[in-house]
């Protein structure tokens, strides 16, 4: 899971919320690396997320930023305790 980054409290039924992540991959991973996150969609909706994507900077070579959204903070928060052993093999 990605580290939390929030410049204030949030109100844990605060939301809808956008989570981003941010990832930067090697050019010649770029295709593996898509194959593989792919696989993150049924994960995350699984996991309480309502839309899902990942996209390409394309002003940055190698760098994706992977979105989601989820009803709330809290919602966002039980994720982290639902991460299974699988999840993390993904």
């Amino acid at each position: 899971m990605p580290i939390l980054a929030a410049t204030a409290t949030i109100k844990a039924d605060r939301g809808p919320i956008l989570v981003t992540v941010e990832y930067q991959i090697k050019l010649e991973d770029c295709a593996k690396f898509l194959q593989g996150i792919a696989r993150l969609a049924n994960e995350r909706r699984r996991d309480g997320a309502f839309d899902w994507g990942v996209f390409e900077d394309l002003a940055h070579e190698g760098h994706f930023i992977e979105t989601f959204m989820l009803d709330s903070w809290i919602e966002h928060l039980r994720q982290h305790e639902r991460v299974t052993y699988a999840d993390r093999e993904v």
